[in-house]
């Protein structure tokens, strides 16, 4: 489950990604009512079992059983699945079922879970989310088909792929070789974290709209008060 919400006194509303269907929303009847047992297993990061009647755009719930032991997601790496999450809700469409994505995303949710370098673990999920969706352009290679080199400066365009530096262009640029890390999926730190990290901002702002994403804000207020 990706988000859920209240809908009138006693359901739920709830965003769901599921293996051979993707995003769909649904109708939990009654979810919030007495104890709310129901409310308690459809939680983010628990894998469930579910199933659901009706053709509209939102279906009624039928079933929801725990599938396996949901995962532990402590503090930062907390944050970052709300943040795979927001950007499963914002980007994908409906009922398209994306089951490559959807093992990929299992297995950040593990790799978080795990303590696994998080800033990497973004990174991945963010091509891997652009290149399932058909907006990724290689990022190892210039637009006309050059290799990227370390040493050199790159300005990646998102309707054009990447093409070498000018003078004038430094401040929007980045490494070669954090390309070359990034692309092979190598640990990124310091420098390079932060250029792969502006990099994938600017390749997923022109699909994610104006509306800022309530993850990133969650991302300074726990900096901030950390």
């Amino acid at each position: 489950m990706l988000h859920r919400r209240d809908f009138g006194n006693t359901s739920l509303i709830v965003e769901v990604f599921a293996v051979g269907h993707g995003r769909l929303p649904a109708l939990a009847k009654g979810a919030r009512r007495g104890r709310g047992a129901v409310a308690a297993i459809l939680q983010p990061f628990r894998p469930l079992w579910m199933s659901w009647s009706g053709r509209g755009e939102v279906r009624t719930l039928t079933r929801s059983e725990p599938a396996g032991r949901a995962f532990d997601l402590q503090g930062e790496a907390l944050l970052c699945g709300f943040y795979l999450n927001e950007l499963l809700v914002r980007l994908l469409g409906r009922a398209d079922p994306h089951a490559d994505l959807f093992a990929f995303y299992h297995a950040a949710l593990s790799d978080l879970a795990a303590g696994r370098d998080l800033q990497g673990v973004l990174r991945q999920f963010e091509l891997r989310l652009l290149e399932e969706l058909g907006y990724a352009s290689a990022i190892d290679r210039e637009a006309d088909g050059r290799a990227v080199v370390a040493e050199r400066r790159y300005v990646c365009l998102p309707d054009a792929g990447l093409c070498a530096a000018s003078d004038a262009q430094a401040e929007v640029t980045v490494s070669g070789t954090t390309l070359l890390l990034l692309a092979a999926g190598e640990p990124l730190t310091g420098q390079h974290a932060r250029e792969a990290r502006e990099l994938m901002r600017r390749l997923l702002a022109p699909h994610l709209g104006d509306r800022p994403l309530k993850s990133r804000e969650l991302f300074r207020r726990w900096r901030n008060t950390g």
